[in-house]
């Protein structure tokens, strides 16, 4: 049977070599953020099953592990914005879909060099491992953010994924392409900086600058919900439950609109929504 192996370790060259040692013995992987206390590590753990950890004191085998399928590559912890965590199971097939379709998007070619300095047990960060890994462009992983490394590694790398808040402290001229994710993007940003839409359910961002990636399909629920169908979709929850209906379309539980050409506008969590009067508001545009 195929193992879950948790990785418990920092954000490092180390981390990128046990994903493509559990990858080539046909094991899938969880990223264990970092930032979690103890504890929270242990409950996240607990509910999750995996088989083995690996961490600075090596690797140990754990109790209670569930197997995974054959084609499972990795098992990423939501943020629980809307309850505990989930464990989405991504395939083997989702996360090379995604970093095909990103790659061609930022026109990616041999000369480039990807910086990773977001946390790796969320897809922002995770992703640009992957996509590194699995396309063959070379990769530096930083332990986490800093404005002065991400300079001097500018001299070097041509490409990284950053947050809103990271992109206010470097100069966005130093990168050729800039992936930013995370909270609503600012209204007005360098050309570069391609403002990304995706949730953990769909491995990373399908939508780029408003328009999907190639291979992704965006409806609009007649409720409002954005809806995705796409090769990058997640296989399941790690509990066996599944927000994709019998049609293959991902429930995102986001609002959202399509524009005549086909762009897409997010307002916000369909939880987070304000009735006031007549009209709907989310928090973000009040």
């Amino acid at each position: 049977m195929k193992a879950l192996i948790a990785l418990d370790i920092e954000p490092s060259q180390r981390f990128v070599d046990e994903i493509s040692k559990a990858w080539d013995e046909g094991d899938a992987v969880l990223p264990i953020d970092q930032r979690l206390p103890t504890e929270a590590k242990k409950q996240l753990i607990a509910e999750l099953k995996p088989s083995y950890i690996v961490s600075s004191n090596g690797r140990a085998p754990l109790e209670g592990g569930l197997p995974v399928e054959s084609d499972d590559a990795l098992v990423v912890a939501t943020s629980g914005s809307t309850g505990n965590p989930k464990g989405v199971v991504l395939t083997h097939r989702s996360v090379l879909a995604s970093a095909r379709a990103s790659s061609s998007a930022l026109n990616v070619g041999i000369d480039d060099h990807w910086y990773s300095c977001l946390p790796l047990a969320h897809v922002g960060g995770l992703s640009v491992v992957t996509r590194a890994l699995l396309m063959g462009t070379q990769l530096t992983v930083a332990p986490r953010f800093d404005p002065q490394d991400v300079e001097q590694a500018s001299h070097s790398c041509t490409l990284i994924s950053l947050v809103s808040t990271a992109l206010q402290r470097v100069d966005a001229r130093l990168f050729r392409s800039i992936l930013l994710g995370g909270s609503k993007p600012p209204s007005t940003r360098p050309a570069n900086v391609i403002a990304t839409y995706g949730l953990t359910e769909t491995g990373s961002g399908v939508v780029y600058d408003g328009y999907p990636l190639n291979g992704v399909d965006i409806r609009i629920a007649d409720d409002g919900e954005i809806l995705i169908n796409s090769p990058m979709n997640m296989r399941c929850y790690r509990d066996g439950t599944t927000s994709i209906d019998s049609d293959g379309w991902l429930h995102t539980n986001d609002i959202g609109a399509l524009s005549a050409d086909g762009q897409l506008s997010v307002d916000g969590r369909r939880g987070d929504v304000i009735v006031t009067g007549a009209e709907k508001v989310w928090p973000e545009a009040v």
